[in-house]
Protein backbone atom coordinates (compact mmCIF):
# COMPACT_ATOMS: atom_id res chain seq x y z
CA UNK A 1 0.00 0.00 0.00
CA UNK A 2 1.40 3.02 -0.91
CA UNK A 3 0.95 6.77 0.90
CA UNK A 4 -1.81 8.05 0.58
CA UNK A 5 -2.75 11.50 -0.27
CA UNK A 6 -1.69 14.41 1.53
CA UNK A 7 -4.87 16.16 3.93
CA UNK A 8 -4.89 18.98 1.53
CA UNK A 9 -5.46 17.08 -1.26
CA UNK A 10 -8.49 15.32 0.52
CA UNK A 11 -11.68 17.41 -0.79
CA UNK A 12 -10.18 17.45 -4.37
CA UNK A 13 -10.19 13.90 -4.41
CA UNK A 14 -14.28 14.04 -3.54
CA UNK A 15 -13.89 13.91 0.19
CA UNK A 16 -16.25 16.26 2.13
CA UNK A 17 -13.34 18.27 4.86
CA UNK A 18 -15.74 21.26 5.58
CA UNK A 19 -16.98 19.15 8.94
CA UNK A 20 -15.21 17.01 11.96
CA UNK A 21 -16.02 13.51 11.60
CA UNK A 22 -18.20 12.44 14.54
CA UNK A 23 -16.45 10.28 17.35
CA UNK A 24 -18.90 8.43 19.25
CA UNK A 25 -19.46 4.76 19.02
CA UNK A 26 -22.12 3.33 16.63
CA UNK A 27 -23.96 0.52 18.23
CA UNK A 28 -25.69 -0.35 15.27
CA UNK A 29 -22.49 -1.80 13.91
CA UNK A 30 -22.04 -4.84 16.89
CA UNK A 31 -21.58 -7.96 15.06
CA UNK A 32 -23.96 -9.72 17.55
CA UNK A 33 -26.23 -7.63 16.29
CA UNK A 34 -26.01 -7.85 12.66
CA UNK A 35 -26.11 -10.88 12.72
CA UNK A 36 -28.81 -11.13 14.79
CA UNK A 37 -30.50 -8.94 12.42
CA UNK A 38 -29.69 -11.37 9.58
CA UNK A 39 -31.10 -14.53 11.30
CA UNK A 40 -33.82 -12.83 11.86
CA UNK A 41 -34.22 -12.00 8.40
CA UNK A 42 -33.27 -16.05 7.92
CA UNK A 43 -30.08 -15.16 6.66
CA UNK A 44 -27.04 -16.60 6.71
CA UNK A 45 -24.12 -14.70 8.74
CA UNK A 46 -21.45 -15.07 10.91
CA UNK A 47 -21.16 -15.99 14.00
CA UNK A 48 -19.30 -13.44 16.58
CA UNK A 49 -18.82 -15.55 19.14
CA UNK A 50 -16.08 -17.40 17.45
CA UNK A 51 -12.93 -15.36 15.55
CA UNK A 52 -14.02 -13.12 12.94
CA UNK A 53 -12.76 -10.17 10.70
CA UNK A 54 -14.46 -6.50 10.55
CA UNK A 55 -12.92 -3.34 9.52
CA UNK A 56 -14.89 0.03 9.70
CA UNK A 57 -14.62 1.81 6.40
CA UNK A 58 -14.26 5.78 7.05
CA UNK A 59 -13.95 4.84 10.36
CA UNK A 60 -12.87 8.53 11.42
CA UNK A 61 -11.11 8.58 15.20
CA UNK A 62 -11.74 4.74 15.22
CA UNK A 63 -14.39 4.82 18.79
CA UNK A 64 -16.63 2.02 17.05
CA UNK A 65 -13.74 -0.56 16.88
CA UNK A 66 -12.11 0.46 19.89
CA UNK A 67 -14.99 -0.34 21.84
CA UNK A 68 -15.96 -3.88 20.04
CA UNK A 69 -12.50 -5.02 20.80
CA UNK A 70 -12.95 -4.58 24.09
CA UNK A 71 -16.38 -5.98 24.13
CA UNK A 72 -15.64 -8.64 21.54
CA UNK A 73 -11.57 -9.81 21.96
CA UNK A 74 -12.19 -12.64 19.62
CA UNK A 75 -12.40 -10.05 16.71
CA UNK A 76 -9.99 -8.83 14.45
CA UNK A 77 -10.69 -5.71 13.91
CA UNK A 78 -9.44 -3.05 11.02
CA UNK A 79 -10.39 0.78 11.34
CA UNK A 80 -10.29 2.25 7.76
CA UNK A 81 -9.77 6.17 7.31
CA UNK A 82 -8.04 8.66 4.72
CA UNK A 83 -7.62 11.34 6.82
CA UNK A 84 -4.30 10.87 9.01
CA UNK A 85 -5.65 12.81 12.53
CA UNK A 86 -8.04 10.49 12.53
CA UNK A 87 -5.71 7.63 12.60
CA UNK A 88 -3.49 9.65 14.58
CA UNK A 89 -5.90 10.06 17.61
CA UNK A 90 -7.81 6.35 16.96
CA UNK A 91 -3.89 5.06 17.69
CA UNK A 92 -3.08 7.39 20.67
CA UNK A 93 -6.57 6.29 22.07
CA UNK A 94 -5.49 2.34 21.30
CA UNK A 95 -2.38 2.79 22.86
CA UNK A 96 -3.97 4.19 26.42
CA UNK A 97 -6.48 1.33 26.34
CA UNK A 98 -4.04 -1.12 25.69
CA UNK A 99 -5.72 -2.56 23.02
CA UNK A 100 -4.47 -5.62 20.70
CA UNK A 101 -6.92 -6.12 17.94
CA UNK A 102 -7.32 -3.43 16.04
CA UNK A 103 -5.49 -2.24 12.70
CA UNK A 104 -5.28 1.12 11.71
CA UNK A 105 -5.42 2.18 8.13
CA UNK A 106 -4.66 5.33 7.02
CA UNK A 107 -5.95 5.04 3.02
CA UNK A 108 -8.33 5.78 0.26
CA UNK A 109 -11.00 2.72 -0.49
CA UNK A 110 -8.36 2.50 -3.58
CA UNK A 111 -5.60 1.87 -1.94
CA UNK A 112 -6.68 -0.98 0.00
CA UNK A 113 -4.92 -4.05 -1.17
CA UNK A 114 -5.03 -7.87 -0.20
CA UNK A 115 -2.09 -8.11 2.20
CA UNK A 116 -3.46 -5.60 4.25
CA UNK A 117 -7.10 -6.65 4.50
CA UNK A 118 -7.80 -9.90 4.98
CA UNK A 119 -11.30 -11.16 3.62
CA UNK A 120 -13.90 -9.68 6.28
CA UNK A 121 -16.86 -11.37 8.14
CA UNK A 122 -18.42 -7.61 8.94
CA UNK A 123 -17.80 -4.43 6.97
CA UNK A 124 -19.42 -1.01 8.25
CA UNK A 125 -19.35 2.72 6.61
CA UNK A 126 -21.08 5.42 8.50
CA UNK A 127 -21.84 8.39 7.09
CA UNK A 128 -18.88 7.95 3.95
CA UNK A 129 -21.56 7.44 0.82
CA UNK A 130 -22.96 10.88 1.67
CA UNK A 131 -19.64 12.42 2.61
CA UNK A 132 -17.71 11.36 -0.56
CA UNK A 133 -18.24 11.51 -4.44
CA UNK A 134 -19.50 9.08 -6.85
CA UNK A 135 -15.93 7.99 -7.80
CA UNK A 136 -15.21 7.35 -4.00
CA UNK A 137 -18.66 5.51 -3.93
CA UNK A 138 -17.94 3.27 -6.39
CA UNK A 139 -14.48 2.79 -4.84
CA UNK A 140 -16.21 1.85 -1.42
CA UNK A 141 -18.40 -0.95 -3.47
CA UNK A 142 -15.54 -2.36 -4.72
CA UNK A 143 -13.73 -2.85 -2.04
CA UNK A 144 -16.58 -4.44 -0.10
CA UNK A 145 -17.48 -6.67 -3.28
CA UNK A 146 -13.53 -7.58 -3.17
CA UNK A 147 -13.25 -8.31 0.79
CA UNK A 148 -16.50 -9.30 2.51
CA UNK A 149 -17.08 -12.84 2.56
CA UNK A 150 -20.04 -14.60 0.94
CA UNK A 151 -22.10 -14.93 4.08
CA UNK A 152 -20.16 -11.68 5.17
CA UNK A 153 -22.46 -8.73 6.34
CA UNK A 154 -21.92 -4.85 5.70
CA UNK A 155 -24.40 -2.24 6.84
CA UNK A 156 -24.45 1.60 5.89
CA UNK A 157 -25.67 4.87 7.55
CA UNK A 158 -25.68 8.18 6.70
CA UNK A 159 -24.80 11.43 9.12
Amino acid sequence: MSDWRSDSSIETYGYNTNRTYTDGFFYHYDPRRMSAIAALAGQPSPDPTVPFTYADFGSGFGMTALLLERALPNGQLFAIDCIKGHITVGRQADKAMGVKNITYIQAGFDDIVSDVLPPLDYATAHGVLSWVSSEVRGQLRACIKHFLKPNGLFMSSFN
